[in-house]
């Protein structure tokens, strides 16, 4: 998560270190990067030097020296992006025309998960989410996505871009993802070309006072949470620490009034979230705090999910995936494909979209017409039969 030249340009003492390391970067083959002994040295430098340094660092701090979206070449000062993101479709238009066009979103949502272990933080990004307005607009048929995620050594060494996973899903435009979980996010070897064939799932529900109890969370600030994976958030942040941080001695002492802490847990924090705070750092669990966790995280989960109402509209994917080890070979004369970067090419599969809409089991329209047809009914054998018996009575 965190970038070296970001460190260096924060912490003048480190600029040797850096230097060094891109010295050995730029001579190193690609035998040195198979070599065990060259792979931990180098990662050690890493973390040791740099990564370690951040452990008092407020939050925003992270955020501003982890690994950037844009950044610039150093040779032509050209703006640059570590993730490539592009969408092909047809467009459907306010004045229902329809035209073929190309998506790229060049200010992603970012978010962070700030493990305990400083090895696992992770920096995620998020595309074409409607927390930004411009793309609540958009009705597009997708024909097909494009993703290039690039590696750069001035960010971290390449040895550890190859030693870990990276982490991607398909979610719902009107929803952040509040964890890293299996369950939210599928893992990837970097460095392979993976072809992704999705389908789509959209679920109604019915708000309030049907049982589903879903809300639309107003992403423009007009109730308290913007969305429904900040609320969980923080939901279990406060519970965690009403259960267990009294069990820190630590933290009388570290404790200020006017400094939040966020617990390190597997959530994703939406960067947002501490923009203009400059007060928030982590509270890193000791043994003590980590048994505590474990034994009652499942539970404060569960109620956080029941407490913090599900979004009315959501979409669901799943998807197959086909992968592509050795890329290299696919280059040519339009496009070099390289080791040092990950591509996924995501198309729709031939199965058709669902959409499962919750309606009441009979509206009021359908409760009228059925009283009034059997108000009508009763009432005609009313009549009929007083009929039938003042004739039987004249009669008789």
């Amino acid at each position: 998560m965190i970038s070296m030249e970001s460190m260096a340009q924060k912490y003048e003492e480190l600029i040797p270190i850096y230097e060094k390391y891109k010295n050995i970067m730029n001579n190193s083959s690609e035998e040195d990067f198979k070599n065990k002994t060259f792979i931990e040295n180098t990662n050690e430098l890493y973390f040791h030097n740099f990564v370690n340094l951040t452990q008092n660092l407020t939050i925003n701090e992270l955020f501003d020296l982890s690994i950037p979206f844009e950044y610039s070449n150093q040779f032509n000062n050209k703006t640059l992006y570590s993730i490539d993101v592009k969408v092909t479709g047809i467009r459907l238009n306010k004045n229902k025309s329809i035209n073929f066009i190309e998506l790229e979103d060049r200010h992603p949502i970012e978010s962070a998960k700030f493990d305990t272990n400083i090895k696992f933080r992770n920096k995620c990004f998020t595309f074409f989410n409607q927390m930004v307005n411009k793309w609540r607009e958009y009705q597009l048929n997708v024909r097909e996505i494009s993703i290039t995620i690039h590696q750069n050594n001035n960010w971290f060494p390449k040895t550890i871009y190859f030693k870990e996973f990276i982490s991607f899903t398909i979610h719902s435009p009107n929803i952040m993802p509040h964890n890293l979980g299996y369950n939210n996010f599928r893992e990837f070897t970097p460095g392979q070309w993976y072809d992704l064939y999705y389908n789509r799932h959209k679920t109604i529900l019915l708000k309030p006072p049907f049982i589903t109890n879903c809300m639309d969370y107003y992403m423009d600030g007009k109730q308290e949470y913007k969305l429904r994976s900040d609320c969980i958030n923080l939901c279990i942040n406060n519970e965690f620490s009403n259960k267990c941080l009294h069990l820190n001695t630590k933290y009388n002492e570290l404790n200020n009034k006017s400094i939040d802490y966020i617990h390190t847990t597997y959530m994703l924090w939406r960067k947002e979230i501490f923009i203009g705070n400059n007060l928030t750092k982590l509270f890193i669990r000791n043994e003590t705090m980590d048994t505590c966790f474990y034994e009652n995280i499942d539970r404060i989960e569960t109620e956080c999910q029941l407490r913090c109402r599900p979004e009315c509209v959501n979409h669901f994917y799943s998807y197959d995936i086909k992968t592509y080890n050795d890329i290299t070979k696919y280059s040519d004369k339009t496009y070099n494909y390289s080791e040092d970067e990950t591509y996924f090419y995501i198309t729709h599969n031939q199965m058709p979209d669902q959409i499962t809409e919750h309606i009441p089991e009979m509206t009021f329209i359908s409760f009228a017409a059925n009283f009034g047809g059997l108000l009508g009914m009763w009432l005609g054998l009313s009549a009929l039969a007083i009929m039938t018996f003042v004739l039987n009575s004249y009669l008789d």
